[in-house]
């Protein structure tokens, strides 16, 4: 099944002479990569076989399923199964033992259970337990203590009393449990990250029933204090993460309010003192968001869900943090996780999503001029597709280049889509630089 969602950037691709404007169109074509996915809960594009292609891993809760699906290099997937567990709620890559190929982490509340699922280095998998939670539910991994192995980022959300703290990984792969916050009604998210800039990993997390966004400041002994970002009730935050999304030097945050249907960004004054500015208040239900830069352009766009929206969006950074919305899917029931990467290698960002209620993970082709990748273009003034090769510095002889904005180009100095226009011409081409 596929379906192809258009948006205008900056107009159609137009015919110039000398001095103008190119203008180019982004569009996704959704590519459905399972149904009868029951209650499909998080997806990742990540190269599992270690094949240099990504592939695609996602866990379904009520399927009782982690499933993995192999990339042939060509996007044709093969499914391979990691697990048959009950209730996994969400599943992680991470080569939490360092042995150079991709594990799994998963949080079935269930079973109140952290899991790791080992890789072989074939891609086989064998479950070890390295926490009991009740009602374990989000996970991130981060080297917490600095000790050069992989510790993991916890919270228990799904059922009382809710709780947040870290696994910490004695370098065997053996984990101690140690709470930073108790009694956290529905701790939903977690994130790791060196905040404060001194050079110990914080953590960044929300509760979304008892209304907190906050952070937690490492004192370098992995003795944490909490501080507050959001100083009212923020109707039920989730989706913690830090990124300096106005590129000033120190992180921003990003989260969701899913009762107040927001999108917002805390900006970092430099002192850990967070100004909340909104980046959608019609997002219905927000599950989940990401930072990606989608035009190539240095600034942070957004990646987003709404659950009640059954939305899958991306929001267009204009350089100075205004952002415009793009739907990429309405109708994407129940959206929950999301994921984007060059899936296919064509030098733009394509988008992955689990539907929750909709039963099934899909993801979005980014294809700039509304072809599908491998198709012929067609007559007429549709762009074609002309791959110029590797490296930086590529100029195209005495042709006029744009980005997909419409922005001239002196030179094309990292891959992505562009756009050829030579004078007096009554189209222009697509320019694929890898």
């Amino acid at each position: 099944m596929k379906q192809t969602t258009k948006y205008l950037v900056a107009g159609a691709c137009l015919a110039l002479s000398g001095a103008g404007t190119a203008l180019g169109q982004f569009s996704f074509i959704e590519h459905v990569i399972r149904t009868n996915f029951a209650r499909s809960w998080s997806v990742y594009a990540v190269d599992m076989d270690r094949d240099s292609t990504l592939d695609i891993l996602a866990s379904a809760y009520s399927s009782n399923l982690i499933l993995w699906w192999r990339n042939d290099g060509n996007q044709h997937l093969t499914e391979e199964t990691v697990a048959v567990a009950r209730g996994p709620l969400m599943c992680l890559p991470s080569d939490i033992d360092q042995d150079g190929d991709i594990d799994v982490l998963s949080a079935h509340d269930g079973y109140n259970l952290f899991a790791w699922w080992k890789n072989d280095g074939n891609q086989h998998f064998t479950l070890d337990t390295i926490a009991l939670w009740h009602g374990a539910s989000r996970m991130f991994v981060i080297d917490v203590d600095l000790d050069r192995d992989m510790d993991v980022i916890v919270s228990a959300c799904e059922d009382e009393p809710g709780r947040m703290g870290w696994l910490e990984n004695d370098g065997e792969e053996n984990f101690t449990s140690h709470i930073v916050k108790d009694s956290w009604p529905f701790a939903n998210s977690v994130y790791g990250a060196d905040l404060d800039r001194d050079n110990d990993i914080d953590i960044i997390a929300s509760a979304s029933q008892a209304g907190d966004f906050c952070w937690f400041e490492n004192d370098g002994q992995q003795n944490f204090t909490e501080h507050v970002v959001v100083a009212d009730t923020w109707g039920r935050p989730g989706s913690a993460y830090a990124v300096d999304l106005d590129r000033d030097g120190d992180l921003d945050l990003l989260g969701t309010a899913c009762i107040v249907n927001q999108l917002a960004w805390f900006e970092n004054d430099g002192q850990q003192r967070f100004t909340r500015h909104l980046v959608a208040t019609d997002f219905r239900n927000p599950h989940m968001v990401l930072p990606v830069d989608f035009e190539g352009d240095g600034d942070w766009d957004l990646v987003a869900t709404a659950n009640a929206g059954n939305e899958v969006a991306w929001f267009e950074n204009d350089g100075t943090q205004g952002f415009t919305r793009h739907p990429v899917s309405t109708n994407f029931q129940s959206a929950r996780g999301v994921d984007a990467k060059d899936f296919d290698r064509d030098g733009d960002t394509d988008i992955f999503a689990a539907a929750d209620y909709g039963n099934r993970v899909a993801w979005w082709e980014n294809t700039p001029d509304g072809i599908e990748e491998h198709s012929s273009p067609g007559a007429g003034s549709r762009p074609s597709a002309t791959v110029l090769g590797r490296g930086p510095n590529l100029r195209p002889g005495a042709a006029s280049i744009f980005d997909a904005l419409g922005r001239r180009l002196e030179n094309i100095t990292r891959a992505g889509v562009y756009y050829s226009v030579e004078a007096g011409q009554p189209a222009c081409r697509m320019l694929v630089v890898k």
